[in-house]
């Protein structure tokens, strides 16, 4: 793998190597391009997956295996395809109008939402492409952005019958629609990205509270949502929560028009910027990356839309 520029908090405490866990990020240039995968850890030179280029579609959406091995993306055919991150071959799974795969933590399914008759539905399936099953059919109803609970019994999503009017509610289901809860039921105007805590009791969610989204918290057992970022002219998106549950990662936007990444407490103090590089970086994703460093070490992954200038290809 080739080797680019330094990936360094601008406080050297947050993400110290082996303080929070690891962390994999996407990130991409604002303009367009074929995006990339990269991997780095912080505090030393990343590495350009190159073999993993123009796999990155529907905007940057992915949700890696539990185990790295690959991930699950939107294909050029609008279904949701995995690729293999060993080997960079891909596999369409699904034939839809397909997008927002998240997969389960025991990495047998795929959720997604997909979009037919004026609707969109949530829907499973396995890695391999078997088992295809509709967890919802809700016409003339919106729902999308799944995320699986930590243990694996729920998924929460939104939901709405008229996003423009009344936005969209935070639910939680289980297996079956049947069950399903609405956590919010107010017009929270959340569009989705969808974090779990790890021990399941609340959710960082991406939600318009003025006219720039916010990170918000909200509970399974109810209550106001709290936001954590309050913007006034910046927006805040993309949350994820860290395996212990001390800090939340997400981007926030720039004044030039790009994004960085972020890191904060869960009640939105001691906030302190992550990166600075000259692209957007966003979906940050706190895992270790097995077999690319020990896993003492803080590893960054992100994409971009084009090779940073001073990363070549192996």
């Amino acid at each position: 793998m080739a080797t680019g520029p330094t990936v360094t908090p601008t406080n050297a405490a947050v993400g110290a190597a082996g303080s929070e866990g690891a962390v994999s990020l996407v990130w991409g240039y604002c303009g367009g391009g074929s995006p990339h995968i990269v991997v780095a850890t912080l505090g030393e030179p990343f590495q350009l997956l190159s073999h993993l280029s123009g796999h990155l579609l529907g905007g940057g959406i992915i949700s890696w295996a539990p185990d790295r091995s690959g991930f699950a993306t939107v294909s050029l055919d609008g279904g949701i395809a995995v690729v293999d991150a060993a080997t960079g071959s891909l596999s369409q799974i699904t034939d839809g109008r397909d997008s927002d795969p998240s997969w389960s933590n025991d990495g047998t399914a795929i959720a997604f939402h997909r979009f037919a008759d004026g609707a969109a539905d949530l829907w499973l399936v396995h890695p391999d492409g078997s088992g295809l099953e509709q967890l919802t059919n809700t016409p003339q109803t919106w729902e999308f952005s799944p995320s699986w609970s930590p243990d694996g019994s729920q998924i929460a999503y939104v939901a709405s019958d008229s996003p423009e009017e009344s936005g969209f509610d935070v639910w939680v289901m289980g297996r079956s629609s049947a069950d399903a809860d609405n956590l919010t039921n107010s017009p929270l105007f959340a569009y989705g990205d969808l974090a779990w805590s790890p021990d399941g009791s609340e959710l960082a969610v991406t939600a318009f509270t003025s006219a720039y989204p916010d990170v918000v918290i909200v509970s399974l057992s109810g209550g106001q949502a709290r936001n954590l970022t309050k913007n006034v002219s910046l927006s805040a998106a993309d949350p994820a929560w860290s395996p212990d549950g001390r800090r939340i990662a997400y981007s926030q936007g720039a004044e030039n028009g790009e994004s960085d990444i972020w890191v904060m407490d869960p009640d939105g103090g001691n906030a302190e910027q992550w990166t600075d590089f000259d692209e957007c970086e966003w979906n940050p994703v706190w895992e270790p990356w097995p077999g690319a460093h020990p896993v003492t070490s803080d590893w960054v992954a992100f994409t971009s839309d084009e090779p940073p200038a001073s990363v070549s290809h192996p």
